[in-house]
């Protein structure tokens, strides 16, 4: 089976959610299969993900503006 999603729309629609962001950003999970998990975020400027860890490996795209990651390996 497949999944077809447009980020953009995805992204356009997570932005417009009627309700608050939490911790300055938002987040849907677009696809999710077995230990495969999808997880848009739309930040906020000065938003941020509070500590936490996620099963597996994570892999992180900024498609617009920068952002600052830090992990348990970094200094």
């Amino acid at each position: 089976p497949e999944h077809v999603f447009t980020l953009a729309e995805s992204f356009e629609a997570l932005r417009r959610e009627p309700h608050e962001a939490r911790d300055g950003h938002r987040q849907i999970t677009i696809f999710s299969s077995g230990s495969l998990r999808m997880v848009l975020f739309a930040f906020e400027p000065g938003g941020c993900l509070p500590a936490h860890t996620a099963p597996g490996y994570v892999a992180i795209h900024a498609v617009r503006g920068r952002m600052r990651v830090r992990t348990s390996n970094s200094t």
